[in-house]
């Protein structure tokens, strides 16, 4: 594989972990009881700009495939995290629906 599709896989493999975990994030957010995101939607999508740096700096090398699989490593890791979360999940059953 040459080491331009290799980025490019991992950047698209890295935004697609990141839309999954932010997707599996917001859907499983209760917004009434929590308040609200803060700043953890931009950790979550952070590793997206891992994966752009490593297409930008392609001319960098082996560099610049490691940075490429820190992201998908990171990316991995955030869905990993939302997926094992202890939030407040919507719908429940047992759980009193309403304000």
């Amino acid at each position: 594989m040459k080491r331009s599709t290799f980025i490019q896989t991992c950047l698209y493999l890295t935004l697609a972990l990141c839309v999954a975990a932010v997707g599996l994030k917001v859907y499983r957010t209760d917004l009434r009881q929590t308040g609200g995101f803060g700043g953890e939607l931009m950790v979550l999508l952070s590793p997206v700009f891992f994966g752009m740096a490593a297409k930008r700096a392609m001319h960098m090398g082996r560099m610049a495939s490691i940075i490429a699989a820190v992201g998908v490593l990171l990316a991995a890791g955030g869905l990993a995290a939302s997926v094992s979360s202890q939030t407040q999940t919507k719908g429940l059953i047992g759980r009193p629906h309403g304000p």
